[in-house]
């Protein structure tokens, strides 16, 4: 009974009303401040709360062990007030109180005050510690270095290079912000800090370089962050569906790199680029159909090999998408385009198997999608070994079955290589989705039936828009100045060239005619 009276009494200063928590002021009294700071925590086992009446000041200090490092805490906030003897001046107010708090905090950054529990739970939810001062209205934020729970910078996993920066971004975002600061050291680098989630509160941070940024895309993206209403946003991928363009398309239109060199790069052409905290990967915007065809190596190789390596990557995409829809295209509708000695070598391996071309393809395809899924969820180690030795046995045993024939074989592995040059992995995706189109349409079509979904690719790509800016620019619509990096990535000295004077002028007169 005593202790049901008791709780009962202390939960007297409690406001229970959790969803609404937005106006409740702090307290006076520093024992009612630390009650309801745990209740609205759900009393969180990483959360630390002290209460010290000895102190001149009586004052209570909170803080989550899981997010602010805990040894700047008693370095810089609570050894100086330990060793606080005796105040020097009075205090009868909140401001004078809290003045004097402040003498003996080693911390040197800025202090901020606050008087609603929101600001105070907002502020520990950020990392920082919160001192309440008896008699105080008010109470004080302050900041301290972040828990270093986060792994250390390292070479990125995915968009590999033989020859640049061996630095990626990791899911710390002031990391990742000072890895761009670190690329363009200008004072016109702009940062737009953000909070999307409704439960997660997630940080964002938007940036561009202030005079080359894109004034409409970049009201557009403020404008579809502010529209965002979920209650979670875990990673830079789940914010990326949201504030796409309407409509939908297969094909990727906002770009993720976990390089900081691409994303300075970009960022210096003009374009905004979106950084979430807990994701390694930052979104670019707007993006364009053949950008996903540039690998930030590009710029690190002579022009020459550059270029070649980009027009061996767009020969790769349409390999990867209708390679097996010709094999099936050839040998169903149109065995009269090869030559005899080919057509009969075919028609040699085809005997014994029991399948349509259709069917042959579809279960082969299937099966190294089977593997590279594999591959990928398994442990690092083992999924390497099961991607290579599975597709190496598979195959052999199925052509020793009789299954499949030894030119198919041939397809699926030629297929499967040139879907890997793909620099960046979301557009992977978008090559096997197509690819199964391909071979749908071939199947009942032949050719005709891949040329028309090759018409209607390329009727969908020109209507598909990237933050209001056209997918498939700069070749639709056209634009002279800017196809010196589409495909043909001209040499650093190109600006010195009389033809690029020439088409300066060109750029600056188009200019003229759109005002």
């Amino acid at each position: 009974m005593r202790s049901r009276k008791g709780k009962s009494k202390k939960q007297n200063h409690i406001i229970t009303d959790v969803h609404d928590y937005t106006q409740i002021q702090i307290n006076h009294d520093i024992h009612a401040n630390i009650e309801q700071l745990k209740y609205l925590l759900g009393d969180s086992p990483d959360l630390v709360a002290r209460i010290e009446q000895d102190s001149p000041v009586p004052y209570a200090y909170a803080y989550l062990k899981s997010l602010a490092d805990e040894n700047s805490v008693n370095e810089f906030v609570v050894q100086p007030l330990i060793n606080w003897d005796k105040p020097t001046e009075q205090y009868n107010h909140n401001l004078s109180s809290i003045h004097l708090i402040k003498k003996h905090i080693a911390v040197t950054c800025a202090f901020k005050t606050n008087s609603r529990f929101q600001e105070v739970v907002d502020s520990i939810l950020d990392g920082a510690v919160v001192l309440f001062i008896q008699d105080s209205s008010l109470s004080l934020e302050i900041p301290v270095e972040e828990n270093p729970g986060f792994r250390k910078i390292e070479e990125p996993k995915i968009q590999t290079v033989v020859r640049g920066p061996r630095e990626g971004f990791i899911e710390d975002l002031d990391s990742n912000i000072s890895l761009i600061r670190r690329r363009i050291r200008s004072p016109k680098l702009r940062f737009i800090p953000m909070k999307v989630g409704k439960e997660t509160s997630t940080k964002i941070v938007v940036s561009y370089l202030e005079g080359k940024e894109d004034q409409d895309v970049l009201s557009t993206v403020m404008e579809r962050l502010r529209k965002v209403d979920k209650n979670k946003i875990l990673d830079s991928g789940m914010l990326e569906e949201l504030i796409e363009d309407p409509g939908y398309t297969p094909f990727p239109t906002i770009k993720a790199t976990e390089r900081p060199d691409s994303v300075a790069g970009e960022i210096l052409d003009g374009r905004i680029i979106i950084v979430v905290d807990g994701s390694p990967f930052v979104l670019i915007t707007p993006a364009t159909f053949v950008s996903f065809f540039h690998s930030a190596e590009d710029y690190y190789e002579k022009f020459d090999l550059a270029t070649f390596l980009r027009l061996i990557r767009l020969l790769a995409f349409w390999v990867s998408i209708a390679l097996p829809s010709t094999y099936i295209a050839v040998t169903t509708f149109h065995a009269e385009l090869l030559p005899t000695n080919i057509l009969i070598n075919l028609a040699a391996q085809r005997e014994g198997v029991p399948f349509p071309a259709f069917l042959e393809v579809f279960m082969m395809e299937m099966i190294f999608e089977l593997l590279r899924e594999a591959g990928i969820r398994m442990p690092r180690p083992i999924g390497s070994a099961i991607s290579i030795v599975g597709a190496l046995v598979i195959g052999e045993a199925a052509v020793q079955a009789g299954l499949i024939s030894p030119a198919m074989v041939i397809v699926v592995s030629l297929t499967a290589i040139s879907s890997f040059i793909a620099p960046y992995y979301s557009f992977s995706g978008t090559v096997r989705l197509l690819r199964f189109l391909f071979i749908l349409f071939a199947t009942f079509g032949g050719f005709f039936g891949m040329s028309v979904l090759t018409v209607a690719m390329i009727i969908h790509l020109s209507n598909v828009t990237s933050f209001g800016k056209s997918y498939l620019a700069p070749v639709a619509p056209f634009s002279l100045p800017r196809m010196k990096d589409v495909l043909i990535r001209f040499p650093q000295w190109w600006d010195k060239t009389p033809l690029y004077k020439f088409l300066q002028k060109v750029k600056k007169r188009a200019r003229r005619f759109e005002q």
